[in-house]
């Protein structure tokens, strides 16, 4: 269950629409957010190309990440990326293996970052201690993805004006 109440879980959602990612707080600010409905150590969103998964924003705890690093997948692992499921889901997981965030008793939550039917992108929380994430968490970050796409698409779309 998020980690705050449902009324003020819809409180939060209008902020991820005053997200500027050209800012450099943008992804702060996006994270900030997240961290007021969910419990994570570390975040991360990743853009997806037909071969690859490029690793775009984070929020670390514990560890850094470079951001713009690239992990190809494999074709199962590409059928687990634009499929339509989201998932609660452990080390084990393909796509955790996939990007090297495996580490024993961490829980993680991965939800599609979606425009118009195409998957463009996952986030990624994790968190090693606290209650497990649950169906609420999954549904309400879904949730947040939708805000975020629409952020992320608003910009190209600007970007792609001005070229």
């Amino acid at each position: 269950m998020p980690k705050i109440s449902y009324t003020d879980v819809y409180n939060v959602f209008p902020s991820f629409f005053e997200t500027n990612l050209n800012e450099k707080s943008g992804a702060e600010s996006i994270f900030e957010n997240l961290g007021k409905i969910f419990e994570f150590d570390d975040a991360f969103i990743y853009f997806a190309n037909p071969e690859s998964l490029q690793l775009k924003f984070s929020f670390n705890e514990y560890q850094t990440y470079a951001t713009d690093i690239t992990f190809p997948f494999n074709p199962r692992q590409k059928k687990l990326i634009f499929s339509e499921d989201n998932y609660i889901t452990d080390y084990n997981h393909q796509i955790i293996k996939m990007l090297k965030l495996e580490e024993p008793k961490r829980q993680y939550l991965i939800v599609k970052l979606i425009i118009r039917s195409t998957v463009f992108g996952i986030i990624v929380l994790s968190k090693k201690d606290g209650a497990p994430y649950n169906a609420d968490d999954l549904a309400a970050l879904k949730t947040c993805a939708c805000m975020i796409s629409y952020v992320i698409k608003d910009i190209f779309y600007r970007l792609i004006k001005i070229l």
